[in-house]
């Protein structure tokens, strides 16, 4: 919609000038839709360093350590899909940790991984169109895969790798 590498078709999609035009169109789509995002998507989607790469919390290049899919629930009726990253970030000094709760949806293109899905390339958040009150997380990885994940909730953490105790 704004910030992934098809919206820059007509434009070199590392162009400083589209990009930051994208973004800012990115924002106000957030600012505008601000009512159908949880406080916690709202706020992460809004968030300068979650998009900058010169952040050390960006998820920009970082790198999957770890994928879970929970299914937890009492019966088969009022099950609940939660959906986890771990992510080396790009500056191999902390991890970041993203956690959808409430999912309702997910997909994930997978173009091979000789080594890896590669880097996090991009990712947007945005208001879920099927299903009112979830958003959506469309990331691409930089081997061309590209997941989504419509969710109802989710939480984002950053903590320090500690080096030598791994």
């Amino acid at each position: 919609m704004f910030v992934l590498s098809g919206d820059f078709t007509q434009s070199d999609p590392m162009d400083i000038r589209s990009l930051s035009v994208a973004y800012e169109n990115y924002r106000k789509y957030l600012e505008e839709n601000k009512s159908r995002f949880s406080d916690a998507a709202y706020q992460f989607a809004m968030e300068h360093w979650a998009n900058d790469p010169n952040d050390h919390k960006a998820l920009h290049d970082s790198w999957l350590e770890d994928f879970t899919i929970e299914e937890r629930g009492i019966n088969k009726d009022e099950r609940c899909v939660n959906v986890t990253l771990k992510m080396l970030g790009a500056y191999h000094d902390g991890y970041i940790v993203v956690s959808y709760l409430g999912v309702t949806r997910y997909s994930f293109s997978h173009m091979g991984c000789h080594s890896g899905h590669g880097d996090y390339y991009r990712g947007e958040i945005r208001a879920s169109e099927e299903d009112y009150g979830k958003a959506i997380h469309e990331i691409e990885w930089r081997s061309g895969d590209r997941w989504l994940i419509e969710f109802s909730d989710l939480s984002v953490s950053w903590s320090p790798r500690y080096l030598g105790s791994e």
